[in-house]
Formats: structure tokens, sequence, C-alpha cells
């Protein structure tokens, strides 16, 4: 038996979603599983089968870009894990991100949800565990900073956390089409003091669930977010004989609680994109190579390509126009140009271009007038 949980963070990006012409660019998701547990903890065994069936659901019918960690040993790690992931994939509003964590999930006595890393401290020992392990209310911040318009946490846990708002068990049946408006959407597959089987019930009716249209209560394609949580309530409190009694709701915010978030069924899924949209003429020309220092949406002669990652190099824009000056911009979410350049292509040849983040090396300090020089670490010696 175990405290599983399971968590995922979905970001929608260019996928139409019917008449509305909802558009999802990239679909990324990151499965966390903790499995080998120490210090008096049960090893989830499951959690290994649980992490590689979503995988191969995701990347197979829902077309997600996806990374794998498991056994996160710390906090630490847990939050790092997850904040270079936003960083590098959650800051374009058309992507899609999903995050997923498989482990162990707790509750202090003041009804806080933790996650648990795998070398936590022994169950018994409840201050430290609270101490090293990962508050649920985290991920609310996280929430909060992330740029992509739909995002769905999904926890297979029992634990207590009022980050959510309920939804009410209407008829979702006869929902409105989904909204484009902002969300922040959870689900997870029971409450506080439950206990969760190590062979998930909530793991299989997930993927089935994405798999199907058993869901998909108006059979128009598309399965939300409020429908998928509607569906685990149901079925996994029949499996488990109400022992288990999954919740769904969203974000305790007025800006991230109207829209919803989608998986398209069938194939209504389109394939994700690559990392940017190369250009709509195919290449005639030359080409262009970009190794980027800055992580932001870049632009080819002012038209968006998508999101390029910090540190990258090698992205190619393959598809250019016949002309033989360009200028590539990369700006950050709120549209503010990181850096700039013209760029003359060469015929049949590739055009290697760095964007380099290059920082003043001399400034002058406004109060003193003093000027100083920025040397760069390992590059001064004394007697120098």
């Amino acid at each position: 038996m175990k405290n599983l949980l399971i968590f995922a963070i979905f970001l929608f990006a260019n996928t139409v979603l019917n008449a509305q012409n909802f558009e999802y660019e990239n679909s990324f998701a990151l499965l966390i599983g903790n499995s080998k547990y120490q210090n008096g903890w049960d090893e989830l065994k499951g959690v290994v089968e649980d992490i590689t069936e979503i995988e191969k659901c995701l990347k197979n019918e829902h077309s997600f870009t996806v990374f794998v960690k498991n056994n996160l040993k710390t906090k630490a790690e847990i939050d790092a894990a997850i904040s270079i992931f936003i960083r590098d994939y959650g800051q374009n509003e058309k992507n899609r991100l999903l995050i997923y964590f498989a482990g162990h999930g707790y509750t202090s006595q003041k009804g806080n949800g933790y996650i648990v890393p795998t070398n936590a401290p022994n169950p018994n020992n409840t201050k430290e565990v609270e101490a090293e392990s990962y508050l649920i209310s985290n991920f609310q911040n996280y929430a909060l900073t992330i740029s992509s318009k739909h995002v769905l946490f999904i926890f297979d846990a029992c634990f207590a956390g009022s980050i959510f708002r309920a939804v009410p068990v209407r008829r979702i049946k006869e929902a409105e089409a989904p909204s484009t408006l902002p969300v922040r959407e959870f689900i997870s597959s029971g409450g506080a003091n439950e206990v969760v089987k190590d062979k998930s019930d909530f793991r299989k009716e997930f993927i089935y669930a994405l798999s199907s249209d058993a869901a998909d209560f108006n059979k128009d394609g598309m399965l939300t977010a409020s429908e998928l949580g509607l569906y685990l309530k149901e079925k996994v409190a029949i499996y488990t004989n109400k022992q288990q009694n999954p919740q769904f709701g969203k974000l305790n915010d007025p800006e991230y609680n109207k829209g919803d978030f989608v998986f398209f069924l069938g194939k209504s899924e389109k394939p994700s994109k690559p990392k940017f949209k190369p250009g709509k003429v195919k290449i005639s020309y030359g080409k262009i190579s970009l190794n980027s220092d800055f992580a932001g949406n870049l632009f080819l002669d002012n038209e968006s390509l998508g999101y390029v990652q910090q540190n990258s190099e090698g992205n190619m824009l393959e598809e250019i126009t016949t002309k033989t000056k360009h200028s590539i911009e990369i700006r950050d979410s709120k549209g503010n140009v990181l850096w700039k350049q013209n760029v003359e292509v060469v015929e049949n040849e590739t055009k290697n271009v760095f964007a380099k983040n290059e920082s003043p090396t001399e400034f002058t300090e406004s109060v003193t007038g003093m000027r100083f020089v920025l040397v760069k670490g390992g590059t001064f010696q004394m007697g120098s």
C-alpha cells in the first residue's frame, strides 16, 4: 500500500479547437517517478509501470515531448526539476506543458499536503518529514508564474490541501465548448487519510480516458479536464468501494479559473511541432543556424517561429524565404527584445549566428561618479 502522489501540469499550445480556432503550438511533459524509497517508507514498484505507461500514452496518442526524472532524493531536486522545466517550456502561452509526479504523498496534522522525496526521514518523525518534503502549495506559486494559458496538475495520491476550488458535480456532460481563457486545474486521486494501492486504479482509468471517448461526455472529440475529473471521481470511487475518492477543481484565483484544459481524442490530436516553427516557404537560398544564450520567443523577419531554449545550439532555420538579408530577434514573454541581429544569408550555405548575452564590461556609479570594470570570474589574479 502507499500514499501515492501523481502530479501533472499540462500547458497548451497550437492544436485546433474546432470553431474556436484554439491552437496549441507544442506539448511538453515532465514525468517524475519516485519508487525506491528508504528510511521506513514503502517501496513503490508500481510507480515504474505507471510512468512507463503514461509516457507511452502521452507520446503516441497525444504527441507530447516527454522528459522523465526518476527517484528524486530531496525536495531541492524536486524543485529544481520543476523550475527548470517551467523555465524552458512554460514561457510560451501557446505551449501545453505537463508535469507528472508519482510517489508518496503526506498530510501533516495542520492539514498541509506534501510530496515526499525518496530520502525523506522515517515517516514516524513527522516534524523532520515535513521539513524535508515538498509542500503542495508550492505548485500554486508555480501556477501563477507560468505564461502558458492552460495548466493541469494531477496528483495520484491522498493528501490534504486547499489550493484549488472543488468543481460542483454538475452535468459536465452538458458543458459548453472549452474556453481559451487562462486556467489552472487540479486533479488528485484522493483526500487526506485515504490510502492508494501501489497498482493504481486511478492511473489505469486516466490512460483509458485519454485513449477512448469514455470520458468525453458530449462526444465532441475533446476531453476537457472537467470531464476527466468527473470521470475519475466516479470510476475510481466505484472500483475502490469509496475508499479512494478523487477530487478535482480550479485554482482559487479569478484570473485562472475561466478556461478548461483539453485533450484531443482520436485523429483530432495533432503532432507536436518542433521547438520553433520554420518559415512557410521551402528553402531555396540558404540556411541559418542559431546558437543562443537566451531563452525566449524567436522571430525571423518579424514572424514568430516559436520558443528557443537558453544555451541551445544548432537551431536550424531551414525553411526561409529567398531574401538574402534577414532580421532575427529573441523576445521575452512580454514582447521585449532581448537580442537582435541582421543576418545576410549566402546562397547554398549555412550561416552560423550567435545570440550572446554580452553584459556591459564598464559602468559609472551614479552617486560617486566612479568608473568600474566588470571582470569575468577566473580571469583575474593578484599582481596582474
